[in-house]
């Protein structure tokens, strides 16, 4: 969404989210693509493609090595320069509720705030 509307949004904040690397980085995107019938390759090497392009927006990416859902390595942004790859302790599903990640979220925010326009 930040590629497509570029002009409404000006960050981006992902938590356990491999943003470089593509749903095979996850543990159910193989049941998922047999599923729905989708062609897992042709779609991993779009999202890839996709992926190198790179954000003009500020990215902060939040990751655990301890995520079991997600391979953390796909989570760590190589492809924007003005990254900012965070880890911390935490399951996958615990990021949501985990208050070192919400106090990391405060923080990002408070690093682009937004200038109004009024």
């Amino acid at each position: 969404m930040a590629r497509l509307f570029q002009s409404d949004v000006h960050q981006v904040i992902t938590l356990g989210t491999p943003i470089t690397g593509g749903p095979k980085s996850t543990t159910c995107a193989t049941s998922y693509a047999h599923k729905h019938k989708l062609d897992l390759d042709k779609y991993e090497a779009y999202v890839n493609t996709c992926n190198r392009i790179g954000l003009p927006q500020p990215v902060s990416s939040i990751y655990s090595k301890e995520d079991n859902i997600v391979d953390w390595t796909a989570c760590v942004d190589t492809y924007n320069d003005q990254a900012h790859n965070i880890e911390v302790d935490s399951s996958h599903d615990g990021l949501v509720t985990n208050s070192q990640v919400w106090e990391i979220i405060a923080q990002e925010l408070g690093n682009h705030p937004l200038i109004s326009t009024k």
